[in-house]
């Protein structure tokens, strides 16, 4: 039971399937108990499939974390390391900027693609990423964390992204919106965490580090629209020159989020407010799609601009 636990935690699927399978083999001797655990193991083993693989980064095999790929070369010193200090259980992984045979900073990338780089089976649309980390940052990098999630045709339907800019000595947890820019359910998840500099679009500095462990993902898309009647108000529909949008539970703040119907984000508010005026004199004509993140919840609306 203890090492069925532990593989669940932590993805570990040829740990996870050994264990049912030796349950299997009980059940079919007639073992009462272990039939009833089986099934309750099952149910887990289900849920767990939703969850990031070695999410708590105990199983290593080469020098990287099972199920991560990572940009640990030859050449040039493992930039994704294990490490000792763990928030919970015996190990986390650190990503470190290391110097290239050029003496050049080279980036650690710590990333989660699977095959055809759309990552590992989600069962349903999840709202945001969670983790613990440390950060040990030189002036102007940055941590950088981003996540997609994709339709059953590899379609991104929607993305995150996260930007710590500070030094963090203790365990602390991040919280990583996703913001829905398709209304499709998305069946796989992609990850990835690294360092780079302040515009981030190169590497950090030699020696700033991160540190990751227990990564989760939780709450869940609501696409329901009579709920989101409830919940949100857009007028007016279509829009000529702008649109409000006002929560309907006034002591709720909120964020938002629009996207064009190509997918790509062309407004965001970075503070929680409780109605907003949108200006959309220089939008172009057409479809734009309005996602509200709320006491997690994200609401979806469709808006028309003409």
């Amino acid at each position: 039971m203890f090492v069925f636990k532990r593989a669940v935690k932590n993805g570990n699927i040829q740990t996870i399937f050994a264990c049912v399978k030796l349950l299997r083999e009980k059940t079919r001797n007639g073992a009462s108990m272990e039939k009833r655990i089986l099934i309750i193991l099952l149910f887990i083993l289900q849920k767990s499939f939703a969850q990031i693989p070695n999410q708590g980064f105990e199983y290593w095999s080469g020098g990287s974390p099972d199920e991560w790929q990572t940009t640990n070369i030859p050449i040039v010193p493992p930039s994704i390391i294990i490490n000792g200090d763990a928030h919970s259980g015996t190990s986390s992984a650190k990503g470190i900027v290391v110097n290239d045979s050029h003496n050049h900073p080279f980036q650690p990338y710590l990333g989660i693609y699977g095959s055809g780089a759309q990552g590992f089976v989600v069962t349903q649309p999840y709202l945001n990423v969670r983790g613990w980390y440390k950060l040990f940052l030189n002036p102007n990098d940055r941590f950088l964390a981003n996540v997609r999630l994709y339709d059953s045709n590899q379609n991104p339907v929607a993305d995150g992204k996260l930007v710590i800019e500070s030094s963090v000595g203790a365990w602390s947890q991040f919280n990583m919106n996703i913001n829905y820019h398709d209304t499709t359910v998305p069946v796989t998840c992609s990850l990835f965490f690294t360092i780079t500099d302040s515009n981030l679009l190169s590497s950090g500095q030699t020696g700033s580090f991160f540190i990751l462990d227990d990564l989760s993902m939780s709450g869940s898309f609501n696409n329901d629209p009579l709920k989101n009647e409830e919940d949100v108000s857009v007028f007016p529909n279509p829009a000529h020159s702008e649109f409000h949008v006002n929560n309907l539970s006034k002591e709720k703040h909120f964020l938002y989020y629009l996207y064009d119907a190509t997918g790509k984000m062309v407004l965001e508010n970075k503070s929680p407010v409780t109605n907003e005026i949108v200006n959309t004199e220089n939008f172009s004509p057409g479809v734009y799609f309005l996602n509200v993140l709320s006491d997690d919840k994200n609401i979806r609306k469709k808006i028309v601009v003409e």
